[in-house]
């Protein structure tokens, strides 16, 4: 067949494409050299731990009778907790805090706990804060003027070089698809070296209970002991590896003087708020709230796992998956808020079937996920994980019983409860906690951190959260019929699958015909 003879002329509205192309091609190749970090810029590492203060009292009652190699631990199951314990040792710090979260919002909780680590700058103590880039909602001239106090260091995990319009972030980002779309999804707060908080929760509204729109149920872990010098390593290994941009740079009018304007903001922002009715948000003396959690602290074997910052082939935490997953153990359950399963998770929940091990599988329902198109992704293994033996439950988006009191306080009621847990716990002994989902993006794009556990009384408190998340009060069972799935709670039971509205089982027809299993 002979082309026409116009075949290798493009038209004028290709030309047109071709030079927006080129263009926008060209622009990004700019922007990207001026987001480098410097070669010769100097290395920074933890300071020694604290050796005085109410974080180091803390962290020695905490640890007293334990051995070199444990740690002591406090499951952080209620919004609210987890809120009053990060006030509480940002507060308390004399020396340092190392802060490293995937989202830190400027709503209310993000600059009340943003308002505090300012004062703990101005008493002396040295604030390191790493955040994620894709989600970043202050602005550069903030993160910079941030970097401008003697104390406060900013750093952007994998920026977007793009910064000045949305328009020009998603034509770098599609231009630099395989860089920007591995992001830092960890999160942790080591405070004078001695106490850190990890797991799931970011740093927002909902995330403490405290949103209009929905919250979320979450979990973390506050530990003290031997796994805090590595915890302390890895900070460091981001904070110093290619990937971490400092902010100072990202804007020129980034000064002092826009500091002091911003901190002001910031109290005025706190104080205005309704939510400073619900929150106690003003400092006070954290002596009996440090008194009263060591009541709750277990002695644990703990092992803190994190992915490397940059090598993407090294899975540290997906590996520890594994390894939790081939333990002896009679009843696994596991929880996560996404789940799209690779051949390996559903063959290693396979195998534990296949050893008589009971494996029960808690996930969001439609109703109680935040994110409407993961939730599509995921159905469509329900019939496999349910011809593997899983025994798979979904969350409600509207739980009973003791729920809410993990969620929410009486003044504050969302729409909805969304289900942001990951954990996992397995026999009498084993648990895990961190920030790994059980997706593609997890488990292949993303970095993550956790704390695989050996103990049998923070196993114990964990299965006693767990357990009633299973309940019909709070979940629906997922179970095959005949005619299709049938989901069961104390309501009833129903063919279809729980929804929040019309619009989002429309959304969800049309998010489960699009191919982004490995991405999201």
């Amino acid at each position: 067949m002979i082309a026409p003879a116009n075949a290798g002329k493009p038209g004028r509205p290709k030309l047109l494409r071709l030079f927006v192309l080129l263009a926008a091609v060209s622009f990004v190749g700019i922007s990207c050299a001026s987001m480098d970090v410097p070669a010769d810029r100097p290395q920074q590492f933890s300071l020694p731990a604290a050796e005085i203060g109410p974080v180091y009292d803390f962290a020695q009652r905490a640890t007293a009778g334990l051995d070199a190699h444990e740690s002591g631990l406090l499951l952080l199951s209620r919004n609210d907790d987890a809120l009053a314990w990060r006030l509480a040792l940002i507060d308390s710090a004399v020396d340092a805090i190392d802060a490293q979260y995937f989202i830190w919002d400027s709503d209310f909780a993000g600059l009340l706990l943003l308002g505090r680590l300012i004062d703990a700058a101005d008493r002396g103590v040295r604030v390191r804060l790493l955040v994620d880039d894709v989600f970043l909602t202050h602005s550069d001239r903030e993160l910079s003027a941030l970097s401008s106090h003697p104390n406060f260091e900013v750093r952007v995990f994998n920026p977007n070089s793009a910064r000045r319009t949305r328009t020009a972030k998603v034509v770098n980002f599609a231009f630099n698809f395989r860089k920007l779309n591995r992001r830092m999804h960890n999160k942790l707060l080591v405070v004078d070296g001695q106490v850190a908080i990890l797991g799931g929760r970011n740093i927002g509204n909902a995330y403490f209970g405290l949103s209009s729109s929905y919250n979320f149920r979450d979990l973390d872990t506050l530990v003290t002991g031997s796994e805090l010098p590595t915890m302390l390593a890895s900070f460091d290994e981001y904070w110093n590896s290619p990937y971490a941009y400092s902010g100072e740079p990202l804007h020129a009018r980034g000064d002092w003087e826009y500091f002091l304007e911003f901190r002001e903001r910031i109290t005025r922002s706190v104080n205005a708020d309704s939510l400073s009715k619900v929150v106690d948000s003003r400092p006070r003396d954290w002596a009996p709230f440090f008194d009263q959690g060591l009541e709750e602290v277990v002695p644990a074997r703990a092992r803190y796992i994190y992915d490397h910052p940059t090598e993407r082939a090294d899975r540290r935490v997906g590996g520890a998956l594994s390894e939790f997953l081939s333990q002896d153990q009679d009843d696994v359950i596991v929880v996560t808020p996404y789940l799209i399963p690779d051949d390996d998770v559903l063959d290693g929940l396979k195998v534990l079937v296949d050893r008589g091990t009971q494996v029960r599988v808690l996930v969001p329902s439609m109703a109680s996920n935040n994110h409407t198109i993961a939730h599509s992704q995921y159905r469509k293994y329900r019939a496999r994980l349910l011809r593997k033996g899983v025994e798979l439950y979904e969350y409600r988006h509207q739980p009973q019983g003791v729920a809410p009191g993990y969620i929410e306080s009486d003044l504050m009621r969302a729409r909805f409860v969304s289900m942001h847990m990951k954990a996992m716990v397995g026999g009498d002994n084993y648990a895990f906690v961190g920030s790994l989902n059980l997706d593609s993006r997890a488990l292949r794009l993303d970095t993550e951190s956790g704390l695989i556990i050996e103990s049998e009384e923070y196993a114990q408190r964990l299965r006693r959260i767990l357990e009633p998340m299973l309940s019909p009060q709070q979940a629906w069972l997922v179970e095959n019929s005949r005619l299709g799935y049938v989901w069961t709670s104390e309501i009833g039971s129903s063919r279809r699958q729980p929804a929040r509205s019309w619009f989002q089982r429309l959304a969800d027809a049309v998010y489960w015909f699009l191919p982004l299993r490995d991405h999201l």
